[in-house]
């Protein structure tokens, strides 16, 4: 039983770590992330480490372009596709 409970904590302690490296995971030029919970978005440094490059207004969220890979602030109301009528 013993083992049970220190491999269950072993296990616990690799996966709360293993999030906090991909928090701190290094990036590559030109990328750029976003952070709904906060609007930030997030630029690589030339250091290679995320660093917050913007926030988004009140009522909108970051989204990252496809095409161009750049962050945009999008109202978070409109969940139309484009061509589509708006409800």
């Amino acid at each position: 039983m013993k083992f049970v409970i220190v491999v269950s904590a072993a296990l616990a302690s690799v996966a709360a770590a293993s999030k906090e490296m991909l928090e701190r995971a290094k990036c590559g030029p030109l990328e750029f992330r976003c952070e709904s919970s906060t609007r930030h978005w997030y630029m690589c440094s030339e250091y290679n480490e995320w660093l917050i490059a913007g926030r988004c207004p009140l009522g909108t969220s970051c989204r990252i372009d496809k095409q161009s890979g750049f962050p945009y602030c999008r109202p978070m109301h409109k969940a139309v596709e484009d061509g589509q009528d708006e409800i």
